[in-house]
Formats: structure tokens, sequence, C-alpha cells
């Protein structure tokens, strides 16, 4: 990627495929993700927030013939360190019709903690068998670089841990996912997770029902 532009790669994605895309980046941008984020996306969220504002995306399509990348300018351009963290998940065996029941997400507006956590109410499931998704995006603040780890919920298993440098760094951008079946229809409950950090951060968090 560059200061303007993002780009992941779509290797290993077949046809049918629930893409998840999520995208945080440090920005003075509100809006700085297109929207769609690439051609037959459908947004779920862009959120602008933070101490030093970081604007973060979700968005979800089935996978029908993907280009081997994604690829766009930011909208407006270049508007602060433009430091990016982006995954793109492929989920096989989705409702084509209906793969996402229920959805919640929300970003924080406390002050930035230590150790940067939340905790969601959750989704209740609609069906047996749906694979609940949780993700964190972490806008850091201090000096840069700094490494981080994650501690989900007990029974979620961790999918995605990537920060703006490409590994367990970052500057200011971390992205983290886990997941978890639930065999039935039911309420997740409470789910929460910490970022133990030597440096301080706020989190924007979504999580997801993706049923069979």
């Amino acid at each position: 990627m560059t200061i303007s532009t993002y780009e992941i790669s779509t290797a290993g994605v077949v046809n049918g495929d629930l893409l998840i895309f999520l995208g945080s980046v440090d920005s003075i941008n509100s809006n700085a993700w297109p929207n769609p984020i690439a051609p037959g996306f459908t947004q779920l969220d862009q959120t602008y927030f933070g101490q030093d504002l970081q604007t973060v995306v979700t968005a979800w399509k089935i996978a029908n013939a993907e280009p081997p990348t994604y690829s766009a300018p930011y909208v407006g351009g270049p508007a602060g360190p433009m430091s990016a963290a982006l995954s793109l998940i492929a989920i096989s065996g989705a409702d084509q019709a209906q793969p996402l029941r229920q959805t919640f997400s929300i970003a924080q507006t406390s002050q930035p903690a230590a150790n940067a956590s939340f905790s969601s109410p959750g989704v209740t499931t609609t069906v047996p068998n749906c694979l609940v998704l949780v993700a964190a995006m972490v806008d850091w603040q201090g000096t840069p670089p700094g490494t981080n780890t994650a501690d989900w919920q007990p029974g979620f298993t961790e999918l995605v841990h990537v920060g703006d440098r490409g590994d367990g760094s970052s500057d200011w951008s971390t992205v983290g996912v886990a997941y978890r079946v639930f065999p039935l229809a039911q309420a997740t409950g409470v789910i929460n997770a910490t970022f133990p950090s030597t440096r301080t951060g706020m989190t924007w968090h979504g999580v997801v029902a993706v049923c069979p």
C-alpha cells in the first residue's frame, strides 16, 4: 500500500464465498474509504473515531469472479499518516441470500487506555451453527512503533491479528478478528477482548452472525 492507495489480495477466494472486508486507517478524513470499497460490496459501517482520528470500514459481498486484488485511492487523498491495516475474510458455506443475520458495532468514546479493550453485548443467532465473528480495530496513541497482543473472550479463536506494519507491530492501526461457532440459535452473551500494549489505544468493535 501507499500513503494514498490501499490494496489487498484476494488469493484463495472461491466463487460463492462470503467475503468480509475490514480496514482501519489513521486519517483526518471522516469518509476515507470509498463506498463501495470494491465492486459489489455492501458497506456495513464506516466510522470516524479516536483521539488522533481513525477511519474504519466493514463491508461484505458474495464472491463472483473476483480480481486478483482490491485497490483504490482513499477518498480525498492523503490526510495524515494514512497507516492502514486491512483484512479480507472468506467464509465458505454461508447462506447465499441472507448470510448476515445479526450485526452490532460501536466505537469507543472514552479516553485511550494502556490495555485497549471493549465489551460488546453480542448478538442473538437465529438458526443453528452460525459462525459468530468478533472484530476490533484499534487506534493507537503515543510514539510509534509499538507491539500488542490480543486476549479474546474464552471460547473464541483468533483468526486475524495484524498491524499496519504487516505483522503484530503497528504505528497507528491494528485489526483483530476472532470466531466461534454456536451450535444452537441462541444469544452469544457479552463478548469482551483486550489488546495489552505499552501504548494507549481506543477501539472500534463489531460482532456479526454468519449463518449457513
